[in-house]
């Protein structure tokens, strides 16, 4: 997966992008998190004791798919990838800028939704958006891009999915406007299902730069997500 501002020559600012007022975008922890985050934990922990009570009792099978020790793997191995997102939810941004303008952005923004399972990402880019730029941490920046595209492509089932996006000028504020949707008809799933602790942290990435995420969709359905970035005219 690609890394926002890689190859576009983009310029170092400061480390710490600073709201209007002087001070860093410190974001405070939402309980509703630390609620879901600890209701995951007793899952991931729930399926790993049932995983060892069925290799105790020399169970054959969980079904017709998986055998204890298959489910065991999977579980281990999902509960690592829920660990190394939901801490990131604790770590301080700590971000290291670049400038880009909008139109390099939109090109960068592909290169992260891109990946070797999933078709190639349109992305396009509204005229008047290269006299625009933002200061993004590209790491950081990427990740939030990252874990979004991964969130809505888990709620249609498929990691396959291409996801499509749009750059353009914000309607009412000083900004980017990007907006990520799924690639074709079929619908996702419902917002509960994006998963809190994963747009959390998303979001919480991005608030560090200043920006917001939103889900979007039609009818409680999933489709994408609009995220706002602070910019200044060139």
């Amino acid at each position: 997966m690609g890394e926002v501002g890689a190859g576009f020559g983009a310029t170092k600012v400061d480390r710490h992008p600073l709201s209007s007022d002087g001070e860093q975008h410190l974001v405070p922890i939402d309980q509703k998190v630390l609620n879901d985050l600890r209701h995951s934990l007793g899952n991931y922990l729930h399926k790993l004791y049932y995983c060892a009570d069925c290799l105790k009792s020399g169970a054959d099978g969980l079904g017709p798919d998986l055998s204890p020790v298959e489910m065991l793997d999977r579980t281990i191995q999902n509960l690592d990838g829920f660990l190394r997102i939901a801490l990131e939810y604790f770590r301080p941004p700590d971000l290291s800028c670049v400038t880009l303008t909008g139109e390099e952005l939109g090109r960068a923004i592909a290169s992260v939704l891109h990946s070797a399972k999933a078709g190639p990402s349109k992305v396009v880019a509204a005229p008047g958006v290269e006299r625009w730029r933002v200061a993004i941490d590209p790491s950081r920046f990427s990740e939030a891009l990252g874990i979004a595209a991964k969130q809505i492509r888990a709620v249609a089932g498929d990691q396959t999915r291409a996801i499509d996006a749009s750059v353009e000028e914000a309607a009412t504020a000083a900004a980017l406007r990007l907006e990520l949707r799924l690639s074709g008809e079929r619908p996702a799933g419902s917002r509960r299902e994006l998963g809190l602790v994963e747009w959390a942290v998303a979001g919480r990435l991005l608030a560090a730069h200043g920006g917001s995420l939103e889900p979007i969709g039609d009818e409680g359905m999933i489709t994408g997500c609009v995220i706002h970035v602070p910019a200044q005219a060139s």
